[in-house]
């Protein structure tokens, strides 16, 4: 083209399917056996769909390649119809001479789809053994942006309707298509569970035994979120920062405590409160072809338990992570990762206390993990297919991983101990410290 490069305007107006068309009419059959003609801009569609999960584009170079691969298999094929799994695996293959990153992306997509799919089939089946009266969703026909849903779910133990709306609102302006806003609002319900019920009665004599409390009611959250997502390059690079502010009102809170590692409950809607933050995540390639990302979250909880204002046993005011790749440019298989988090401590309380009594602080919880791997199969800069044993693997990939590199003692709980006195001291339970762990992930 002498060095002519073509506009968004000009690939866009290129209609694939009219250029690239099989040699015969061919339809796909469909998952639920209906039949489609073949239309090769139909993967294009798709598959810049999965180019933009693994943040990349395709050049039209490579759009034309695809094309002529997917019809040119189609042709040797030499059938009339032609079911939908074979089409997705003509595709990957496609998308694996041309970018490997995107058919990861594809693949995962699909893989995500069918075990979603099983889990919905599972959750339907045994949906039908308890009193669960529906789940209905109604979106505009004619948009993807504006969705409702409520919930309406019966509890036989206590007798209590649940109606849970929830609306979702989304808008991608088309004079800024980098900028993605959302919206979303709704009442929930978290039905308790067994030892939500269980509660502590005393009798005249000073006996105390477990009842389980019929009169409790199903924490209520009203939840309000904003959230944008922001798409762009930096040093010719692809990256993405997302970020939401949340606000939720809380009420008939049933209170907890830790104990240890055990979670002790009230067993009585006893508190309300809220809880409110903000999150902050940017992602994208830091270093060429691998994807990095830094996290940034601020949140503040509180509930009013006996009168008193006090904050929530999940209360984690702040929290910093990261994860970093990176990579040798003489052997690009060879990759490096950092990660790293450092987020305040959780509330503690001592046993047969109330946190409106007294309470502290856990320390902050701080880690550091190194990892080294190198991938002998499916890696982006492979330019040969593998042969011998290895030829039976889409991906193989060693790795050498230190957990907690800098040995930092976080505590998890305490065990409290009381002396004559009647005096308690806190004895923190610590999480694992320095651990190496090798692994191999493998994917057919």
């Amino acid at each position: 083209n002498g060095g002519y490069e073509m506009s968004n305007e000009q690939e866009n107006a290129i209609i694939y399917g009219e250029i690239y068309q099989p040699a015969r009419k061919v339809m796909v059959i469909k998952k639920d056996g209906s039949l489609e003609a073949f239309n090769v801009q139909k993967v294009i569609d798709a598959v810049g769909k999965s180019a933009y999960r693994a943040l990349t584009k395709f050049t039209p170079e490579e759009k034309k390649h695809i094309c002529q691969y997917v019809v040119d298999k189609v042709n040797e094929l030499d059938q009339d119809q032609i079911p939908i799994p074979i089409m997705h695996n003509i595709v990957e293959s496609a998308l694996e001479d041309v970018k490997p990153i995107v058919a990861k992306s594809y693949r995962d997509y699909r893989n995500y789809k069918q075990d979603f799919v099983r889990m919905m089939d599972d959750v339907y089946k045994k949906s039908q053994s308890i009193m669960y009266v529906g789940d209905k969703e109604n979106a505009n026909t004619d948009s993807a942006l504006v969705s409702t849903k409520r919930s309406l779910i019966f509890n036989q133990f206590n007798k209590e309707f649940l109606v849970s709306p929830r609306v979702n609102f989304s808008f991608n302006p088309v004079s800024h298509p980098n900028w993605y806003y959302r919206i979303a609002a709704g009442l929930y319900y978290q039905s308790p569970f067994y030892k939500e019920y269980r509660e502590t009665a005393v009798d005249g004599y000073g006996n105390q035994s477990i009842v389980l409390n019929k009169d409790i009611k199903s924490p209520r959250s009203i939840q309000l979120i904003l959230g944008t997502d922001f798409t762009f390059r930096a040093m010719n690079r692809p990256f993405k920062l997302t970020g939401e502010i949340y606000y939720k009102n809380l009420a008939n809170l049933i209170s907890y405590e830790y104990d240890n590692l055990k979670i002790q409950y009230s067993g009585v809607n006893d508190s309300k409160g809220y809880a409110m933050g903000l999150d902050l995540k940017l992602f994208g390639q830091f270093v060429e072809g691998s994807d990095s990302w830094i996290s940034f979250s601020l949140m503040k909880t509180q509930q009013t338990l006996d009168g008193k204002k006090v904050p929530l046993p999940s209360d984690q005011r702040y929290s910093v992570s990261l994860f970093f790749t990176d990579y040798f440019p003489k052997f690009p298989k060879l990759k490096f990762s950092l990660s790293g988090v450092i987020s305040d401590g959780l509330t503690m309380v001592p046993p047969h206390t109330s946190r409106t009594v007294t309470y502290f602080r856990a320390p902050a919880y701080k880690r550091v993990d190194i990892g080294l791997s190198y991938q002998f199969v499916g890696a982006p800069s492979d330019t040969s297919k593998p042969r011998g044993f290895l030829r039976h693997f889409k991906s193989l990939t060693l790795g050498l991983d230190v957990f907690n590199l800098l040995d930092i003692a976080n505590v998890s709980s305490y065990y409290w101990v009381t002396d004559v006195n009647g005096i308690q001291y806190g004895v923190p339970n610590y999480l694992t410290r320095r651990q190496f762990n090798v692994r191999l992930s493998c994917e057919f």
